[in-house]
């Protein structure tokens, strides 16, 4: 199972790794810096993931639900 975390906080995408890695041995999980890399463009091939973990609350400019759209 492929897995996208998008988030502003390391901690929070490393310890939801960490988490997923010990009950699921198979995980593939990718971690998306919001802060830095900020909003994907069209480009982005979503398919590429099986679920995504979406912060609500981006930081200022956006919200996760926002990203989806």
């Amino acid at each position: 199972m492929r897995i996208l975390i998008i988030d502003t906080s390391r901690q929070f995408m490393a310890s939801v790794r960490r988490q997923l890695a010990s009950g699921m041995p198979d995980v593939e999980v990718t971690e998306y810096d919001a802060d830095e890399r900020r909003l994907p463009g069209l480009d982005f091939d979503w398919l590429l993931y099986d679920v995504v973990v979406i912060a609500y609350e981006l930081g200022e400019e956006s919200a996760g639900l926002t990203w989806l759209k």
